[in-house]
This record gives C-alpha cells, structure tokens and sequence, in this order.
C-alpha cells in the first residue's frame, strides 16, 4: 500500500486503486498549470487539516519524492 508520509500527520496509507484514479484524474485534467494547480490544492489541504486520504493520493500520483522507499517499485504482492 503506497505510503505518503508527511511531517505534520506521519505516514498516511493510500490503496492502490486511489493513486492509480487521482494518476488517471491528473491525466485528464489536460494542461500542465491545471495540473499543478490541482496538485498544489491537495498539498495545501494536507498541511492544513486532518490528512486525507484522496489528498494524500493526488500528491502520489503527481511522483511526490516523500514517498516511503518501500513503495517506489510496483508490487503484485497485493
């Protein structure tokens, strides 16, 4: 389970099946401005309130780096 880990909520677990929709939303979202203004909104609502976990999602997607090492590699294990 891809994690996001954050310094104000720790680790925040996402399902698989999340990032690959938020991946398929940016995706679709067209233009690189609206991507990353999409991107930037999530961030925003990480760092403000209680994490969520569609927040967390978009921010993975986008290939944040603060991923955990463990979940950089695709797995089938699951």
């Amino acid at each position: 389970m891809p994690t996001l880990t954050t310094t104000e909520h720790g680790e925040v677990h996402v399902p698989h099946h999340q990032v690959t929709r938020m991946a398929e939303r940016l995706w679709r979202l067209g233009s690189p401005a609206r991507q990353t203004a999409y991107v930037e909104k999530a961030r925003r609502r990480l760092a403000a309130g209680p994490p969520r976990r569609s927040d967390a999602a978009v921010v993975l997607a986008a290939g944040d780096e603060r991923r955990s090492p463990d979940d950089r590699s695709v797995s089938s294990a699951d």
